[in-house]
């Protein structure tokens, strides 16, 4: 049994049962998404272009449980759209050299499953720029030639980025992303998220820290965001139909002396004139929790003042956020106070990962707690991989359909400090 997070308070959720209704016309089962984390489970043989970056049997187990698990939305992990960019051996590389029928079959498999709840199924796409892992390229493109510093890993090396040309951003970045996302509409995916938060590629060319170009591609936040524009309106060009396209962005992009907002507001309306139908808010911290580490908020002063005034500018486009939201009674004040659209649930999801159907059946209203610091990023994921890992290694059926088999209970100190000792 789960340690979970304490609360005096009964929250009616009604709420966040409700449809969310996105531009392109599908229509979410409720309001709750999973929310993207790289899985690192897809084989790395470049000798087997049937294999190499496509999903595996632990892949599509992992996703049978989410999708049976009552999400209105589910999002894959980092789907790299360039083989020589990528994050880690383990992501999925969707490359127009790779396609072949039975590699289209792994994915199609993945998709039936993931949606075999009622849940739309988005493809996260990303091109990791100057972020891509030094051992496999050590010139990578990217916006500009800036080095890439990672603030949660200090001795992580990156290599010395190449900065992309016009007629490169066309053929290299705008081609690939639009392919992919074909590529997945074919295969049964309702949508596609693009990535473009924490510093890699398409982030990197929306950051006026980081994009100082002088050509059609730098400047104001009109041009910075321009190679946006065009990778969705191809996308929009090679699927007319229903097909959702999403954004996943970061305030960090937008930190500033002045605490001001007003170029991510423009960035919105930018994105929300182009078409999106969702942008998904990366980072932040919503609660403070009454177990052991009390979360310091104040560094997210400048988060809640950017989701606050992103929320007020947008009209068609839907605001999904996530970020430390551990109960329903939050959930809730975000959907009925703030207004926000729908709730983004990522590392938690590998704990309990039927906690969307819990909830919606009035069984629980908060998270397991997490026993070590949470805040803590890479020792959390360490943790999230080593369940998704166990939620690999059988199908739902397999499992006797109890989506909680096999995963190690991290409420428990003992067990996740044992987790992290072997890693």
């Amino acid at each position: 049994m789960f340690k979970r997070l304490p609360t005096t308070t009964f929250t009616p959720i009604e709420v966040l049962a409700e449809s969310l209704e996105f531009r392109c016309g599908y229509v979410a089962n409720n309001r709750l998404m999973k929310g993207a984390m790289s899985e690192k489970m897809a084989p790395f043989d470049t000798s087997d272009y049937t294999t190499h970056g496509a999903p595996s049997e632990k892949l599509i187990n992992l996703f049978d449980k989410y999708g049976h698990s009552k999400y209105g939305i589910i999002v894959t992990g980092n789907m790299i759209v360039d083989e020589k960019h990528l994050e880690f051996p383990g992501n999925i590389i969707l490359e127009k050299k790779y396609d072949n029928e039975k590699r289209r079959e792994a994915f199609k498999k993945l998709a039936h499953v993931a949606t075999s709840d009622g849940a739309l199924l988005i493809g996260q796409l990303n091109h990791c720029g100057k972020k891509t892992a030094f051992e496999y390229n050590e010139n990578p493109f990217s916006s500009t030639s800036n080095i890439h510093v990672d603030k949660y890993n200090p001795v992580a090396k990156f290599g010395e980025p190449i900065e992309l040309s016009k007629e490169q951003i066309k053929e290299m970045v705008v081609d690939k992303y639009s392919y992919s996302a074909k590529f997945l509409h074919d295969c049964g995916y309702n949508g596609v998220e693009l990535q473009c938060a924490f510093q890699f590629l398409l982030a990197s060319f929306v950051s006026g820290r980081v994009n100082t170009r002088t050509d059609d591609y730098g400047g104001d936040i009109t041009k910075r965001s321009r190679i946006i524009r065009e990778i969705h309106d191809n996308i929009r060009k090679l699927i007319p139909g229903k097909f959702i396209i999403g954004i996943k962005i970061s305030h960090m992009d937008f930190l500033n002396e002045c605490n001001s907002t007003e170029e991510a507001v423009s960035f919105v309306k930018e994105l929300q004139n182009m078409g999106f139908d969702y942008i998904a808010l990366a980072g932040g911290f919503y609660e403070k929790w009454s177990v052991d580490k009390k979360l310091d908020v104040d560094h997210n002063d400048f988060y809640f003042k950017f989701a606050s005034d992103v929320r007020a500018a947008l009209t068609e486009t839907k605001l999904i956020v996530g970020g430390g939201i551990r109960t329903a009674e939050k959930m809730v004040s975000l959907v009925k106070d703030y207004h926000v659209d729908g709730i983004s649930i990522a590392r938690p999801s590998t704990h309990e990962p039927n906690w969307p159907k819990k909830l919606l059946a009035y069984e629980i209203q908060t998270f397991p707690i997490h026993s070590v610091d949470e805040q803590n990023f890479y020792q959390s994921m360490l943790l999230a991989w080593a369940q998704m890992e166990a939620m690999g290694k059988t199908s739902f059926k397999e499992a006797s359909e109890n989506v909680l088999h096999g995963i190690p209970d991290i409420s428990d100190k003992n067990v996740a400090e044992a987790i992290l000792a072997q890693k």
